[in-house]
């Protein structure tokens, strides 16, 4: 793993000389974790485990004392700045050491609020620098997967498809209700393997199914009406995402009719 971050680093590096960014700022937790194998989790929008600093010689990954242990472990390639008072209090230092004068950053992942926060701190610390928007750099890395992530996202899809027909094969029946069959469906792909979901699963039966995001509640199934199940699982930070529409029992025409016109 530490071979395969060293080359998607090496990469990064030649896309922020392209871009003139000295320092990237990574707070997405994804990308943090794809950039230093760090699995720190993000408990809420306003709230971080860490964030990355990447130039072309250093490599900081600054969190605060809940995780400072984790990232040591896991981030081997990265020093490890511990803050007291949050992300934002430490910006200047981390800034002032590493000499940064363009500070590409997630647009995606900072709030108007943080952004102004983070502004106001570089102004109180008389901070020139310039913040650039990078969500690209980092769509453009990511986007093509490497062989290890295809391999992930297959795992993460076998243990999702194989959760659901365990439950359509030996567990689905009239009665049960789709808050029921939610968290059976999510019980059998942690017993499969997966660290968690992939997102909230959907589970929509007769009407309801005509919401793409409905919220399962206490409807029970009911034999030849539609189900629609929208399910994922997470595997090492991959996640697979699949849909499904059954019918317990035989389908009417009109269902089969529509059936085959969506597809």
């Amino acid at each position: 793993m530490k071979k395969t971050i060293e080359k998607r680093v090496e990469r990064l590096r030649k896309s922020l000389a392209e871009n003139n960014i000295d320092t990237l700022m990574v707070l997405v937790e994804e990308n943090r974790r794809y950039l230093s194998g760090f699995t720190g989790e993000d408990t809420q929008f306003d709230e971080t485990a860490g964030a990355l600093f990447i130039t072309d010689k250093r490599l900081i990954l600054a969190t605060d004392s809940r995780n400072d242990m984790q990232a040591a472990n896991e981030a081997p390639l990265y020093e490890i700045i511990c803050y007291k008072k949050g992300l934002v209090k430490e910006l200047p230092n981390i800034i002032n050491t590493l000499k940064t004068k363009r500070l590409g950053f997630e647009s995606i992942r900072i709030s108007y609020m943080q952004y102004n926060k983070i502004c106001k701190q570089f102004g109180s610390s008389n901070i020139d620098i310039e913040l650039v928007e990078a969500d690209d750099i980092m769509g453009c890395l990511r986007i093509v997967k490497e062989q290890s992530e295809i391999e992930e996202l297959k795992k993460a899809l076998i243990i999702a498809e194989s959760a659901f027909m365990d439950f359509i094969e030996n567990t689905i029946e009239p009665g049960m209700t789709e808050k029921d069959a939610a968290w059976l469906l999510e019980k059998n792909m942690r017993e499969a393997g997966a660290d968690s979901l992939s997102f909230p699963i959907i589970v929509a039966s007769g009407p309801n199914s005509a919401l793409p995001h409905a919220v399962p509640g206490n409807r029970k199934f009911n034999k030849g009406e539609p189900i629609l199940f929208d399910w994922g699982a997470r595997l090492n930070g991959y996640c697979s995402d699949i849909t499904r529409t059954i019918v317990i029992g035989n389908p009417d025409d009109r269902f089969k009719k529509i059936f085959k016109t969506v597809l």
